[in-house]
């Protein structure tokens, strides 16, 4: 396993959870290529801040429709993964 792998894994299958299922029967392939694209994301600044950028605006537009909705605890749920995200960088 590469140094950081299991990111990777973790990402990839909270990415696409069907991951495992295709994995546990043997098809390997979009398992491989999925970790493939995680490890790629991690190390390029450039996809890393593009990943960043498509999370942050689906948890806008999110929150938007959760507070339009009346969705407040999903609402704040969101917003408070945005506030995480922002403390990240």
């Amino acid at each position: 396993m590469r140094p950081d792998g299991w990111r990777d894994a973790e990402a990839a299958y909270l990415e696409d959870p069907s991951l495992a299922r295709d994995a546990a029967k043997g098809q390997l392939s979009r398992a491989i290529r999925a970790l493939q694209l995680e490890t790629e994301i991690r190390t390029d600044p450039r996809a890393h801040a593009d990943r960043f950028v498509e999370r942050w605006r689906t948890l806008n537009h999110r929150s938007s429709e959760q507070y339009r909705a009346g969705d407040y605890t999903g609402y704040r749920a969101s917003r408070q993964a945005m506030t995480n995200m922002a403390r990240s960088l």
